[in-house]
């Protein structure tokens, strides 16, 4: 229906919600550091880069952690502020696909019957 594309483009954007994953590494400095140390950013290590964020991540003490959950509970209470504001003001939250109903889910189900006809 045009009418629902349309009356849906009319409404803002919802607030979008950040794991403490991906806000450590926006906020901590941790990717500069980790592309100083395997030797500059490049294509070909890009997912060392990641691995080494990851592990860095996995391998935190607790009081770093807890340094890092005081901070995000921060950012958390704001984006609960605003997500209550965009509801108060008449926003509506997009419905959440089910599982295999996603937006790449049909395409990952063509690939995955190439591979079993293949």
């Amino acid at each position: 229906c045009s009418f629902h594309r349309a009356a849906m483009s009319e409404q803002p954007e919802p607030p979008k919600k950040v794991s403490k994953y991906f806000w450590w590494i926006s906020n901590s400095g941790i990717r500069q550091k980790v592309t100083e140390d395997l030797g500059g950013e490049t294509v070909k290590n890009a997912r060392a880069i990641r691995r080494e964020m990851s592990a860095r991540w996995k391998k935190m003490s607790e009081t770093e952690m807890a340094q890092v959950l005081k901070k995000y509970a921060v950012v958390e209470a704001e984006y609960k502020k605003e997500l209550q504001a965009f509801l108060d003001g008449g926003g509506v939250l997009p419905p959440r696909a089910k599982r295999g109903e996603g937006k790449y889910s049909s395409a990952r189900a063509k690939a995955m019957a190439k591979k079993e006809i293949g």
